[in-house]
């Protein structure tokens, strides 16, 4: 896995609404089309993340590529 989102990028909400977030986090994802669309997260929507994936190691796991892994990558 190589994704990353670093919390020290950080972007200011410049037209904040009354109750929205002053902050956000940014990234760039990649869809499966290969098209990049730009998101921003909050700090809320992080955590939860964080405990998801706590919750669920499982899902980190790398798995053995074997020989129609290597050829299809």
């Amino acid at each position: 896995m190589e994704s990353k989102i670093i919390l020290s990028e950080r972007v200011d909400n410049k037209k904040r609404l009354f109750g929205a977030n002053m902050i956000y986090f940014p990234c760039t994802i990649e869809t499966v089309t290969g098209e990049d669309v730009k998101a921003l997260f909050t700090k809320n929507q992080i955590k939860v993340a964080m405990k998801r994936a706590k919750k669920n190691q499982e899902d980190f796991e790398e798995k053995p590529v074997g020989f129609w892994g290597k050829l299809f990558g």
